[in-house]
Order: structure tokens, then C-alpha cells, then sequence
């Protein structure tokens, strides 16, 4: 039976000699008195007999303990007293050596020992034995816990189950194994990899993921639940960015949700104990999902993962799976919705049943029902009940009257027993009603010229207006005249995953009217109003404009891509790079969602030598980047928390420059890639982000390796502050967007784009709509601007609004009428 044991690390002193010297006053130090003939320098050196051990019960119920003395003349029994946490368990022998021994052995008894009880104890050398300056400790820790060590079996082999291990950091798949002991109903586990040199990582060392179970019927909350506490995986990090590889690497620690607010010390969970925890905030009542067990060899987890030298913690929990093999799972899950409104009187609901669900029984009940009169509705349901679906699906529905139902249902097995249940509200509109139930809603888009005294810019905003009657949910988007003729069904499907509005917006859309600003819009941009409404028996989706923004569309407000490479102004050297640049970018904590000028930055020489040639042909040069980050605190409190400083050194290879260095140069601050698709910064991958030209004058961040995570920017991080931005701009300020040059390259650029994309279906067959659709995505793909605004800047008021009807659209299956303010345009 392996035994499990962690090293107890004593005190460790300096070795100034063998012998005792007397205390002496610091300040009047002088040679102490000869060696005391007692003086030894006893001591116990570091051993595996230290600190917590599992014993299996056949193991022999003993512990020997090694101690050594560093004058080994004379022959000596050293004396030692002891600290027990059971009388009567632990039965101690002596330490004596011979002449001239310098090791010998202390051997403990615990014969007593019950099984299930962890017992320790605490062994001290008698101090005129020890030496005060020697080294070694004088003090001997030691735990046990008798308990046997069980492996998770296979129900059909009755042999140790292989376990199928999903892990959701790296993707990975690996076999392993599960041993663990029960001590009343808690099992502390140990998950391991059977997969010769490897972790449960794939890595060299060889990690395990030890985790406590809490059994079903040892916990309050009635469920198998898995705790994992704060452990080293058994992975290093390689600080490629700031070192050779090999040099420098970071371990990589695991935890759950518990366990990682403590490491935050987040609003005082600590203060609660793991079960609390679970109880108070995990899922399905609370914020944080608990890992647990299925209960047919199914252990799931959800895991946050912390590098303390790559900026600390994951962005998100990963998911681990380990799946035993030899159980036969089944999958009773039920779930349903109102799959749209109700159209010529059927109302659309989706169930979705599990993979062993042979039926699912239901029943329409009028109102909505409490809690109480849910579950009894439930209970009368019978399995072989005529009302009944069989397969996942949307179906149909066509009830008595109008009105809000509460739909019951459950799940039956093959065997013909029910063994899960749900329930949801059904809205439904009777067919002869669908005209007086139908939602009543219109809007519009227009300048926001008259907001100027106000402080709103028209060159990024419009004004926008919307009334109906009795709606109870609705949302609005204003998308760009391009997004909406490349993609409209693309625009209806953001719309639609948007938040709904407040109630507060609810009630003056109500009432007067809704009239707002929507901000953060580009210059000189045509724009459209989309709006969802609902009056919870019908919806409808309709489109409002349009309106386009004053001012020109300056480069600034352009989004910059790979593809917009232009090296007829790419920079030779990094010689060329030195010097004062316009600084614009988007701040990550903002509320513009715009380029913004930040400031100047200031490139000079880097100490760090030209590297290369390489294979290709390029060097490395290397460049320092003041003034990135405005905003990040360097020097901290002592210092009167000095702002703007973070230098950060940048590779120029290739005629780009890129974040090269996971550290600034003040070596406290630590840089980040921001990813846009992806929504978050990742740790490591600097090297995909660089700085490129796309204009004469104008070098844009860029995901250089053209992945789909589009990394564009930047955040730095410090004890005090953090700094993000993206979308990062570098301008030479003598062509700066206040010059019409500049104005003129970027119109042109967007020209030429266009018409790349119209020659590449000159000889297309396709109707006119389908043709300018398709340029229109090419044009798109190219400028990569789609974009969903619904920032408002607060502005409320009233104002007339016409609207025209025109062709209907599908819209979940149901036909809905859509409307445009002003004039009829056709998609």
C-alpha cells in the first residue's frame, strides 16, 4: 500500500559551530567559554518520517525517526519531552548514541490507534543538548491517520475502474485511476494518471488532483459534492517572454471556487467553511457552480487555475471530467420553454429530453400557479397519459382561450415509471384574437444636432425615439446602413441576444415616448434603429431609419486588421520608429468605446542588442515604449504613487514592432494581450500583437498571426492600478487626423476596398439584392466594422414619430410585420 506523507520543514539555523556558545549582549559580543561537555548539537534532520501520514491497518503501527549530533564524542542518552493529542496512543523510546556515533534512531509506538482518528505528536530536545547556532531543528513533528485505501471500481469487473479524464485548460484527454479513504462519510480522494510519466496534465511530474467527496448521505445539502482545496499541479510555466526557456518557470495551482475566493480574500467568504459555501452560493440557488458527483461515476469540477509570476488567475473556470468506465449512465433531464408566440392560434414549445427519457406527459394548466399548486399538478400526472411527446422538439400547441398557462410535465422511462419533472409559463393568443393581441410599437433614428448645447457630439451619436402600447420587454440596437445590408439576419440575431430594457424605459415607452441619444457611433456613418417589442402575447422585430452621423470617417474611428498591412509605409528599422507618436486607443474601463487620444508616447533605443539575422533574413531590434499607459501606478504609495511610467521594451522585426516583454522594464509591472473576439486578456501571447502600418503615418495594433481571438491591445498590471486599452493607434503627429491628406488616404483606402470586393463578383450570376449582399460581406470582412451600439447618454423627451408598413419577414417562424420611419427600404 503506497503511503502518503508530506515533509515537515523545521527551523533552520545557521551553522556557526559545534558547540553552545552563551547568550552575550549584541552590542558586545565577545568568544564564549569553552565547548559544554553536554553541548552536543542534537538535532533532527529533515526525513520523510515527518508531518501527516496515512497508515493502512495491516501496516506495522510505528514510526522511526532519525537523529543526529554534530560532536559525536562521548556516549549519550539525550532527553526529550513530548506533547501527545491522545493519551496513552503513543508509546516513545530513547535517543541515545554510542561514542563516536553520529546517527541514531527514536522509535514511536502506536498500537493503540483506532482506526478513522488522526492522532499527533510533538517531540522537543532537551535544550542543553542542542546547539543554539547549529543546525538542524530541535523539534520533531508527526501525524497519523489508520484508515484503508479503497480504489474505485468497475460495477461489472469488480477491478479498478479506468477513468476517462477530460481537462479544459489544455483540451486534453488522459486515463487515470481513483483511490481514496472514507472517515464518516467523507472521502478524501486521490485522482491519479495510469499513464507511465505523466500527470493528469500529460506533464512529466507526476501530479494528482486531491479533492474531498462529500457523500450523499453525509451532507445536509443531500447531493454528492466535491471540494477541491488550493494545490501545485505539477506544472512549470515557461517564461518565454522575459527568459530563455528553461530558465525561469512558474507553477501552475488549482483550486474551486472556495478556495479561490480565499486566495482573493473576496467580501469575507473566507469566513465561511467549504460545506457553508456550498450551501450559501453554489448553483442552482447560488452564483458559483460546486463540483460534484453524478452518482454513476461521473466527477465533475469546475476549476479556477492561478500563475502567481503570469498575472495570477484564470479569466474563467475550466471544466474537468473524469468518467469512469463499466457504469451504465442514463440521462433523465427535462427542460422546455415557449419556443415563440402563437401563430393562427398554435403556441411553439421546445422540450428537450434526456437520452433515456422514452416519453414526456404533460398538461396545460390555466394561470400561474404557486409553487405548491405546481408540484401537485405534477403529481397527478400519469404515465401512460395520452397527452404525451417522444422525441426532442418543438411542437405545437392549440389551447382553449387566451390567457398565461403553466405548463407541467415529466419524464418516463422505458420501464414505464416517472422519474424527473419541469414546468414553465406558456403566453397564449387564440387565433380569433391575434389582431387585437398584436404588439404595437414604432420608432425612429435621427440627427442629434439640437443635443449639442448639452455636450452630445453629432459626429458619434443619434437621437432615437420609441412609442408603443402595453409592452412589457423590449430592445433596441442601432446598426450601421453596411451591417445591415451584408447582414440583417446577423443584426436581428445581436438584437435579439442584447439585454432588454429597463422598466423604467418600459414605462415611458408607455407612456410619452422613449427619446434618448445613442453615443459611441462613428463619424459620417449612415445608421438604422432595430427594435424588438413584445406585449407577452405577441412580438415583433422592426427597422427604423436612417440617419447618418455629421463629421468625416476619420481613421481614427476605422478598425484595423492584418489585412490592413500596408507596406508602402512600412518603417525599415527600428531607427525609424524612435521619436514623439499620437497616442489613441479605446480604454478597456471607458465608456466611450472609442479611439481616444491618450497622449504622446516616446520611443527610444533599447541597451538590448540586435539579434539576427535570422532564416529569413530580419533582425530584432529592440525599442522602449513610454507612455502606453497613462493611468498605471509605478512607484506606489512610498512614492506618492507616481502615474504614466510603465516602459515597456518592444521587438521590431519585420517591419512591425511588437509586445514583445511580459514584464515592463521597472520589472514590477506585468503586460497582458488583450483579445477582442475573445473578450479578455491572456497571459503569454504578446508576440501576437504588433504594431503595423496601415496608412502613411498611421501603425495600428493588429493580431499579426490573423487568429480568431483579434489580440489588439494592452493591459498592464501593478499593485495599485490596472491599465488596458485596445485598438491601439500609433500616428506621426505631422499627419495626424486633423490634416486632410489624412482624411483623403483613409476615404481612398475605403474605396479601394469596395471596389476590390465588387470586382470579385463582376461575373457572378446572383439577382441584383443577392449581388450588392455579397459585396457588402466582402466590404465587411475587409474593414471588419461590424458593431452594435446601445450606449445612451440619458437625454428624455417627446417627439412625433411616422412610420410606413412594409413586406412582412420570419421572425421564429412567425410572420411579423416590420416598420420604417420616413420613406419604405427595401433589403
Amino acid at each position: 500500500m503506497k503511503k502518503f506523507y508530506s515533509i515537515f520543514l523545521g527551523a533552520v539555523f545557521s551553522l556557526l559551530a559545534v558547540s553552545c556558545f552563551p547568550e552575550t549582549e549584541q552590542d558586545n559580543w565577545t568568544p564564549g567559554a569553552t565547548d559544554d561537555a553536554f553541548c552536543y548539537g542534537v538535532y533532527f534532520p529533515v526525513q520523510e518520517a515527518s508531518g501527516a501520514h496515512t497508515y493502512d491497518p495491516e501496516m506495522d503501527r510505528s514510526v522511526t525517526i532519525t537523529v543526529s549530533r554534530a560532536n559525536t564524542s562521548g556516549a549519550i542518552t539525550v532527553p526529550f519531552t513530548t506533547t501527545v493529542s491522545a493519551d496513552g496512543v503513543f508509546q516513545f523510546g530513547t535517543i541515545a548514541f554510542v561514542d563516536g556515533q553520529q546517527e541514531t534512531t527514536l522509535t514511536v509506538r502506536f498500537d493503540e490507534a483506532e482506526v478513522g482518528t488522526t492522532y499527533s505528536f510533538s517531540v522537543q530536545l532537551d535544550d542543553s543538548f542542542v546547539a543554539h547556532y547549529g543546525t538542524g531543528a530541535n523539534a520533531f513533528d508527526f501525524s497519523v491517520l489508520i484508515v484503508s485505501w479503497l480504489t474505485f471500481n468497475n460495477p461489472v469487473t469488480g477491478e479498478p475502474a479506468a477513468i476517462t479524464i477530460n481537462e479544459g485548460w489544455w483540451n486534453e484527454v488522459h486515463m487515470g485511476k481513483l483511490m481514496y479513504y472514507e472517515v464518516n462519510g467523507v472521502r478524501t480522494c486521490i485522482l491519479s494518471s495510469t499513464e507511465e510519466g505523466n500527470g493528469i496534465w500529460g506533464d512529466a511530474v507526476d501530479a494528482t488532483l486531491q479533492f474531498t467527496w462529500y457523500t450523499k448521505d453525509n451532507n445536509a445539502e443531500g447531493n454528492n459534492l466535491l471540494e477541491v482545496p488550493k494545490q501545485y499541479f505539477g506544472f512549470d510555466y515557461d517564461d518565454w517572454a522575459s527568459k530563455p526557456v528553461g530558465e525561469a518557470t512558474y507553477p501552475i495551482y488549482v483550486y474551486d471556487y472556495y478556495w479561490y475566493h480565499i486566495e482573493r480574500a473576496t467580501s469575507g467568504i473566507d469566513q465561511f467553511t467549504w460545506m457553508e459555501f456550498a450551501k450559501k452560493y453554489g448553483n442552482p440557488d447560488g452564483g458559483y457552480p460546486i463540483g460534484y458527483y453524478d452518482g454513476n461515476g461521473g466527477f465533475y469540477f469546475n476549476l479556477r487555475y492561478y500563475i502567481p509570476g503570469l498575472g495570477g488567475f484564470s479569466p474563467d473556470p475550466y471544466e474537468f471530467v473524469a468518467l469512469a468506465d463499466g457504469f451504465t449512465r442514463v440521462d433523465y433531464s427535462l427542460e422546455m420553454a415557449q419556443a415563440g408566440v402563437p401563430n393562427a392560434g398554435k403556441v411553439p414549445v421546445s422540450f428537450t429530453l434526456g437520452a433515456d427519457v422514452a416519453k414526456v406527459v404533460y398538461d396545460f394548466k390555466e394561470g400561474e400557479l404557486s409553487n405548491i399548486n405546481t408540484e401537485r399538478a405534477i403529481s397527478e400526472l400519469k404515465a401512460d397519459s395520452e397527452n404525451a411527446v417522444t422525441a426532442t422538439g418543438v411542437y405545437e400547441f392549440e389551447l382553449e382561450k387566451t390567457g398565461v398557462y403553466t405548463l407541467v410535465a415529466a419524464a418516463v422511462d422505458a420501464g414505464g415509471k416517472i422519474q424527473n419533472s419541469a414546468s414553465t409559463l406558456i403566453t397564449y393568443t387564440a387565433a380569433a384574437d391575434a389582431e387585437e393581441k398584436a404588439t404595437v410599437i414604432s420608432g425612429g433614428i435621427s440627427s442629434a444636432e439640437k443635443y449639442v448645447p448639452q455636450g452630445v457630439n453629432p459626429d458619434t451619436s443619434l437621437e432615437v425615439y420609441i412609442y408603443g402600447t402595453d409592452i412589457v420587454d423590449a430592445k433596441f440596437a442601432v446598426f450601421s446602413m453596411l451591417d445591415i445590408v451584408g447582414d440583417a439576419a446577423g443584426c436581428q440575431a445581436t438584437l435579439l441576444a442584447s439585454k432588454s430594457v429597463k422598466a423604467e424605459v418600459i414605462d415611458l415607452i408607455n407612456g410619452d415616448g422613449y427619446v434618448d441619444v445613442v453615443t459611441g457611433l462613428l463619424p459620417g456613418t449612415e445608421y438604422y434603429l432595430m427594435v424588438y417589442a413584445s406585449n407577452g402575447y405577441t412580438e415583433t422585430v422592426k427597422l427604423y431609419g436612417s440617419a447618418t452621423t455629421s463629421g468625416d470617417p476619420l481613421p481614427i474611428y476605422q478598425t484595423f486588421t492584418i489585412d490592413s498591412y500596408d507596406a508602402t509605409y512600412e518603417l525599415e528599422n527600428a531607427a525609424a520608429w524612435l521619436g514623439t507618436w499620437n497616442y489613441y486607443a479605446v480604454d478597456y474601463y471607458g465608456a466611450t468605446g472609442l479611439r481616444e487620444y491618450l497622449g504622446k508616447v516616446n520611443i527610444t533605443a533599447s541597451e538590448t542588442p540586435t539579434e539576427g539575422p535570422d532564416d529569413d533574413g530580419y533582425y530584432d531590434e529592440y525599442v522602449v515604449v513610454d507612455g502606453l499607459f497613462p493611468n498605471a501606478v509605478v512607484d506606489g504609495p512610498a512614492y506618492g504613487y507616481e502615474t504614466g511610467n510603465c516602459k515597456v521594451e518592444m521587438d521590431v522585426y519585420a517591419g512591425a514592432m511588437y509586445a514583445f516583454a511580459a514584464t515592463t522594464l521597472d520589472g514590477v509591472c506585468t503586460i497582458h494581450t488583450y483579445a477582442k473576439a475573445a473578450g479578455g486578456f491572456y497571459n503569454g501571447v504578446t508576440y501576437y500583437a504588433a504594431f503595423i502600418p496601415v496608412l502613411d503615418g498611421y501603425y495600428a495594433m493588429v493580431d499579426v498571426a490573423g487568429s480568431q481571438y483579434d489580440f489588439c491591445g494592452l493591459r498592464v498590471i501593478q499593485t495599485y492600478v490596472w491599465d488596458a486599452f485596445y485598438d491601439m493607434l500609433l500616428i506621426d503627429p505631422a499627419k495626424d487626423d486633423l490634416a486632410p491628406s489624412s482624411v483623403k488616404v483613409a476615404v481612398d483606402n475605403a474605396r479601394k476596398l469596395y471596389k476590390e470586393s465588387a470586382a470579385e463578383f463582376d461575373n457572378a450570376v446572383m439577382s441584383p439584392k443577392g449581388r450588392v449582399s455579397a459585396i457588402a460581406e466582402s466590404y465587411k470582412e475587409k474593414m471588419n466594422s461590424v458593431r452594435a451600439y446601445n450606449t445612451v447618454a440619458g437625454v428624455k423627451g417627446e417627439r412625433p414619430v411616422k412610420s410606413a408598413t412594409v413586406k412582412s419577414v420570419t421572425y421564429r417562424g412567425v410572420s411579423t410585420s416590420r416598420s420604417i420611419s420616413n420613406e419604405e427600404t427595401r433589403l
